[in-house]
């Protein structure tokens, strides 16, 4: 059985950089947002998933509040 408490993440080394080349997002303005989500919403099965908030893990990463 896997340890639950245990969390892995990998660091993005180039997140905060701004010396290398980065994704354009330009072509996504709020027309194609609306399409996707219209996308998603077509779906029978689709529905509006809540937030949850994550107390405990809050607390392991030292932060306020988490919403996942």
């Amino acid at each position: 059985m896997r340890d639950l408490t245990e969390i892995k993440y990998i660091i993005n080394e180039n997140a905060r950089k701004t010396d290398t080349e980065k994704a354009s997002v330009e072509f996504i303005n709020s027309e194609v947002v609306e399409k996707v989500r219209n996308f998603h919403k077509s779906f029978p099965e689709y529905k509006v998933t809540p937030l949850q908030s994550l107390d405990e893990l809050s607390k392991k990463l030292v932060v306020g509040k988490y919403m996942g």
